[in-house]
């Protein structure tokens, strides 16, 4: 594979800007030396003009390692398509049509994995504001991530998007570490979608999700602020810190199903909002034999199995 080593530099190994109608395939990136206070990036697509949307970016088959960039800023991150500053008063009204990611090797990288980040909202407001324009086509698929300084997976702002057999080992090694402090949003977990409609999330595979001191979340799935009718279905997950599932609130009628969960710690299953907003949790099996854990249960509950070897608090 051609191979691009960023060396001792800071920054963005390659970088499209404003421009759509790429397909990036078969390279081996190299983020080179760690820069723990700088924005490093492996393959970012980036849109800043308001009111144009971007079509058909594909980024597959590469392998990217050591983008060792700030675990307080989002941007640093292997592969990034986005518009900066999403919850700026500024928002753009732009976005992305068309994004497939897939079948790409990604290793030891801070903060983030892969994410797909479109303006959803302006300053503190967390709904979706009107003007702005979901992400459409967007396919994170076939994917192996492993020691991730943060999330390993992020869809924001996306209308339908498909999240599906990808493989995330390690994740959120770094984010809510003590040593960085709490000048950030210091929460993360491993495959999770926020400000999305519709979305599918299903046959991926989450082991060893860690959670440090300051990290709220630490889990394998999210349905974050305002998810409308997304599905989690048919995945796996093992051994996360944080637990299986975080639903917060403003999230409906999203449902989790057909999944399994092996030793999940913590919080297994964290539904912060309120049943009436009709997030739905069932036929899912959860099995345990060490450890701890518990569950809020602020949704429906229905059909699930619950196994443990032994007592637990």
């Amino acid at each position: 594979m051609p191979r691009i080593s960023q060396g001792e530099r800071p920054g963005i190994v390659f970088l499209l800007l404003n421009q759509d109608q790429w397909e990036i395939r078969n390279l081996e990136i190299d983020g080179g030396a760690a820069h723990p206070s700088e924005q490093m990036g492996g393959i970012h697509v980036q849109a800043t003009i308001a009111g144009k949307v971007l079509n058909h970016i594909v980024v597959s088959d590469c392998i990217v390692r050591n983008i060792g960039g700030s675990v307080k800023l989002y941007e640093s991150c292997v592969i990034w398509v986005g518009v900066p500053g999403w919850n700026d008063d500024n928002g753009l009204t732009t976005g992305f049509n068309d994004v497939r990611i897939e079948n790409n090797r990604i290793y030891n990288s801070d903060r983030n994995g892969i994410l797909v980040w479109t303006t959803a909202s302006a300053g503190s407001r967390s709904e979706f504001q009107p003007g702005l324009i979901p992400s459409k086509n967007v396919v994170i698929r076939g994917n192996r991530l492993e020691d991730i300084g943060g999330d390993a997976i992020l869809v924001l702002g996306s209308d339908r998007p498909l999240v599906e057999g990808n493989v995330v080992r390690r994740s959120c090694l770094k984010t809510g570490d003590p040593q960085y402090g709490r000048d950030y949003n210091c929460s993360s977990a491993a495959i999770w979608l926020h400000h999305c409609e519709k979305g599918i999330m299903q046959y991926n595979a989450v082991y060893d999700c860690k959670k440090q001191m300051f990290n709220n979340d630490g889990m394998a799935y999210d349905f974050d602020f305002n998810c409308n009718g997304n599905i989690l279905q048919y995945n796996y997950s093992c051994n996360n810190e944080g637990g299986f599932l975080l639903i917060m609130n403003t999230a409906t009628n999203n449902k989790a199903r057909y999944n399994i969960s092996e030793n999940d710690q913590n919080h297994v299953l964290f539904c912060v909002g309120s049943s009436s907003e009709m997030n739905e949790v069932y036929n899912n099996t959860f099995y345990i034999d060490s450890g701890a854990s518990y569950i809020v249960p602020n949704a429906w509950f229905v059909n699930n199995i619950f196994m443990a070897d032994k007592q637990l608090s």
